[in-house]
């Protein structure tokens, strides 16, 4: 996840900034409508803000990996754990932007990044090493462009940067339906030269051991 004025990616290894919640829906754009796009807003919330829900429907937001950098590779790598209860699926964010309203009157451009920075990602993820995701079959049902908070997520005060909410997310992300009870893994792999040219690592490499109660 990254956010235009700091790019820090939460994904890799950050926290989110400590912020307000608010309700979410999706905006009125053709792409960035639908389940993807409210799932996508909540889980942003969710991520950024405390106590908020941890689903969306019956699809658990799994949780961040941490996550250290491989220089060989220049990529971060992680691991994490999740648990789902029988009837539950997963919502995860693969690469999403959000944007950020700031103290003198300016907002960051919905317009950026473009479809192309995340659409030319390479993607790839597999549930038990079956692969459920692969760039090269395309990402165009994975993207959710510019969706936008009904309100702003005001933070509780300025960042350093001196911005003061988030009005909108962006970006690529995945969901899956409830699986079997027992242990399942699930592995993500992501770069991107857009990713690269803006934080300066080239993606994350994460991995989660999710269990389904019975």
């Amino acid at each position: 996840m990254f956010h235009q004025k700091s790019t820090r990616p939460v994904l890799a290894s950050i926290v989110a900034l400590a912020l307000i919640a608010t309700s979410a829906r999706a905006s009125t754009s053709a792409r960035g409508s639908g389940s993807l796009g409210k799932q996508l807003l909540a889980s942003h919330a969710w991520l950024s803000v405390p106590a908020q829900r941890d689903h969306f429907g019956n699809a658990r937001f799994l949780p961040l990996p941490a996550g250290t950098l491989d220089p060989d590779r220049n990529v971060y790598v992680g691991q994490e754990e999740a648990t789902l209860k029988p009837n539950e699926g997963f919502f995860l964010p693969i690469f999403y932007w959000f944007g950020e309203k700031y103290g003198d009157g300016s907002a960051d451009d919905p317009a950026f990044p473009a479809p192309a920075d995340f659409l030319a990602a390479e993607v790839l993820i597999t549930l038990d090493g079956e692969v459920i995701l692969d760039s090269a079959e395309g990402l165009d049902d994975n993207y959710v462009d510019t969706t936008y908070y009904p309100n702003p997520i005001v933070y509780p005060e300025p960042t350093p940067y001196d911005s003061v909410s988030t009005y909108f997310v962006k970006g690529l992300c995945t969901q899956h339906g409830p699986m079997s009870p027992g242990t399942h893994e699930l592995h993500l792999v992501i770069t991107s030269d857009f990713i690269e040219g803006l934080a300066g690592f080239a993606g994350w490499d994460n991995t989660w051991t999710i269990t389904v109660e019975k």
